[in-house]
């Protein structure tokens, strides 16, 4: 071959290489062309969301009532992204497709994962999902080691509102994720039917045995008083207690055992042979080993909970001050009552998963039941809390622990028990109604609230959901539900409605509110009217300023406390950018206030840094720590936290996040 046809054959080769690549390239530009013409219509819903290496978009699409009807419905446009994912198919490094290609895939249990690894936290998951989940995702290698990564996931929301109206839609997201910084994990999560359930069967709760054994007990006690001076009686009746402690085959309670052990160890007590002692004290053991013991704890620390939510978990914050354990509960004490929970759940339900104070301190055990009918007898502590819920996550229900049995069917709430229960379960079941709408305003898997889609609707929601809360408390002053009700809700309320709360001695006094009387405490320091405390901190360049070198050089300051590892905390960060962004400095001045935990801080301290740079948080940036100063002074134990200052140093808002800060703001400035 000539030299001539060897360059040829060489341009050829390189021009049919650029055509291939070039088809690659023409193929994802579809898929980003598709995905930038998402539609503002009256059906169509759309909301763009962008960071630093990736860009996209959160849509909703609501069904009318003839798409409704039609199984499997999906509209023009979102068939289109579907068609531009399947068109990248040959051309693609990577894709998988979930579901929607396969309806017959047995992948429950399986998760992939997406981590941008410069968010230099744990929770730097962007995208997590099972595959059981409609969803399409292609990988295109470009220009040596640089990706293009397209992913789009989309689900079916169907429920009934609060008015009794159907509402159905489609909702999901499409994202493009730009370079090869990304981690992708894939692993496979062990089945709950695949769990191992202790099984507690229904002749559990039967008395019978361990009323004779008591019984039996108890004579021998009074015939070891009546011969205490004789040894053979003496040995015989130790002998005979072993006997009958060994024979012993029904689980007992807490309460049971304890009565049980308490005449064995009264005969111990007594004998004064080494022998007799020694049986007496095997007879302990054997009961111990019968005792059904609540949730394996003696004795259970209970301590202010580091992740706290309000309004129904309608928005979140994190509560991460540490706090020192503020009650303790003693099994042993006698406090302790016999529980017993009957009733029916799905068969669908594989287990009955039982959560011990879940506003407090958690202890879960799951149960295995058959035939879906449970029968569960424990000695909790009398008052407390217990979450019961199905294997199948769709049903759960909050009970107050009394001597009253309770009856209750899992699926539809009717329930049989005390007064303060039923009143309890009507408060839950109302409150799924009202916090079931938020589905119309916000979209996210699994009903998670992901992105706010109405703000004015969300934010009628919170206050409808505030308002019922609020009269639940009034209804119920100073019993058991309306001490639920604050130390879940307490972070979402005015320093107005804590006040008022506060008024009744109960709350002030109750382990249960102390959290949120404290929180009333700590709003206190930071109330309109006061004026700001000064405070001199580090910047992320290093460098030591003072909130005094902005006040009163622009119209108003806005200081945000946060925290950088805490999700929803960083997620809240839009509003400030938003107002960073639309207004001067001479206006408005934004300082976000990181606050961090002391352990390993030198290191979170240089995250943050990284963070606040990596993600062009150009707005004044300081840190602190907890326990500092301005944490102090301020009152701040719950973030993320808001407090605007004016001109004259005067504080004239606090509390504020969202789309309540920007209308404060846009208020004050009388836009």
């Amino acid at each position: 071959m000539t030299m001539r046809n060897i360059i040829l054959l060489t341009l050829m080769l390189v021009a049919m290489a650029a055509t291939a690549q070039g088809n690659k390239e023409d193929k994802f530009y579809t898929i980003r062309e598709e995905m930038e013409s998402l539609p503002e219509t009256k059906n169509w819903q759309v909301k763009k969301n962008h960071h630093t290496l990736m860009s996209g978009y959160w849509f909703r699409y609501i069904l009318n009532e003839k798409e409704r009807s039609i199984e499997g419905f999906m509209p023009e446009k979102l068939r289109s992204l579907l068609n531009a994912f399947n068109a990248t198919e040959e051309y693609a490094s990577e894709t998988i497709y979930g579901r929607e290609n396969n309806k017959d895939q047995n992948d429950e249990d399986r998760f992939i994962k997406f981590i941008r690894p410069d968010s230099h936290f744990q929770d730097g998951v962007v995208f997590g999902y099972k595959l059981s989940n409609n969803y399409k995702y292609t990988c295109l290698q470009r220009y040596g080691n640089e990706y293009n990564r397209y992913l789009i996931k989309w689900w079916r929301n169907s429920f009934v509102d609060s008015d009794g109206k159907p509402f159905d839609s489609i909702d999901g997201y499409i994202y493009e994720m730009r370079g090869d910084q990304w981690k992708k994990y894939d692993w496979l999560r062990k089945k709950s039917s695949d769990i191992n359930h202790k099984k507690v069967s229904g002749n559990s709760v039967d008395t019978t045995e361990y009323v004779k054994t008591r019984e039996k007990l108890i004579f021998l006690r009074n015939h070891l008083n009546a011969n205490i001076n004789n040894a053979k009686e003496v040995s015989g009746v130790a002998f005979l207690t072993k006997e009958l402690c060994e024979n012993l085959k029904q689980a007992t309670t807490a309460l049971q055992h304890k009565k049980l052990v308490d005449i064995v160890t009264d005969m111990r007590k007594k004998a004064e042979e080494p022998k007799s002692k020694k049986m007496f004290h095997h007879a302990v053991k054997l009961l111990e080993k019968l005792a059904m013991r609540s949730f394996n704890y003696k004795r259970m620390k209970v301590r202010g909970t580091y992740h706290r939510s309000y309004s129904g978990d309608l928005v979140k914050e994190e509560y991460c001050k540490d706090r020192n354990e503020h009650y303790e509960i003693n099994l042993n004490d006698s406090n302790l009552t016999d529980w017993h929970l009957k009733g029916v759940t799905p068969s669908t339900a594989p287990f009955i998963k039982m959560t011990l104070d879940h506003n407090l301190w958690s202890q879960r055990y799951s149960y295995k039941y058959e035939n879906g009918e449970i029968s569960f007898l424990k000695s909790l502590p009398q008052g407390s809390v217990v979450e019961v819920s199905n294997g199948s996550g769709g049903d759960e229900w909050m009970l107050f622990v009394d001597s009253v049995p309770v009856y209750v069917n899992m699926k539809t709430g009717d329930i049989v028990a005390s007064d303060i229960n039923e009143r309890f379960i009507e408060y839950q079941k109302r409150m799924k109604v009202i916090v079931g709408d938020r589905s119309k305003y916000a979209i996210g898997e699994d009903h998670s609230t992901e992105l706010i889609l109405d703000e004015e609707g969300f934010d009628e929601l919170r206050k409808k959901l505030k308002d019922f809360n609020l009269s639940t408390i009034k209804a119920n002053r100073g019993n058991r539900i309306a001490e639920y009700i604050i130390s879940n809700e307490y972070l979402g309320m005015t320093f107005e409605e804590l006040h008022d709360i506060m008024q009744e001695p109960a709350y002030r006094n109750s382990s249960i509110t102390q959290n949120a009387y404290s929180y009333y405490k700590e709003k206190a320091r930071r109330q309109p009217g006061q004026t700001y405390y000064d405070v001199t901190l580090e910047d992320n360049e290093g460098n030591m300023r003072s909130l005094s070198e902005y006040v009163g050089k622009s119209k108003y300051v806005v200081v945000h406390f946060w925290s950088p590892n805490s999700w929803w905390s960083r997620r809240n960060m839009r509003a400030n950018k938003n107002i960073a962004d639309d207004y001067d400095d001479k206006d408005i001045k934004v300082i976000g206030i990181a606050v961090i935990k002391e352990k390993d801080k030198d290191k979170l301290k240089e995250d943050w840094r990284s963070y606040t740079k990596s993600r062009k948080m150009h707005w004044t940036q300081m840190v602190t720590s907890f326990n500092s100063d301005v944490t102090e002074k301020y009152g701040i134990s719950a973030l993320p936290e808001t407090i605007i200052i004016d001109a004259e140093g005067k504080i004239v808002a606090e509390g504020l996040h969202d789309n309540s800060l920007k209308k404060k703001v846009a208020e004050l400035l009388g836009n």
